[in-house]
């Protein structure tokens, strides 16, 4: 069954980020994993669903965009910030860079 779940992830990684993303696998698959776990034992009588928690999914995703965000900087350098920049006349660029920037 294990070997099922590491197929079905490295299936996912592969179709979502292709072979460079292959050096991501191993944190990508105990994120996958650490939230499986959590969500089942969430389901048994007396058990505590973790990430129901505000502060445990406020960490997760303040980790991981920050963590994202550095990686990209990191491997892209400035051109990463093009990434927030959309096409647009240039009154509202202002206003919908940092729209741009909450929804990544």
């Amino acid at each position: 069954m294990l070997e099922n779940v590491y197929a079905f992830v490295l299936d996912i990684l592969d179709q979502q980020v292709g072979h460079k993303g292959y050096i991501y696998f191993p944190f990508i698959f105990s994120l996958f994993f650490f939230i499986l776990l959590c969500n089942l034992i969430s389901m048994t009588p007396f058990g505590i669903a973790l990430t129901s928690h505000i502060i445990m999914i406020i960490f997760l995703s303040l980790s991981l965009g920050l963590s994202i965000f550095i990686i990209g900087l990191y491997t892209h350098n400035l051109k990463f910030l093009k990434l927030f920049i959309p096409e647009c006349p240039f009154v509202l660029l202002p206003f919908l860079m940092i729209i741009e920037m909450f929804s990544i």
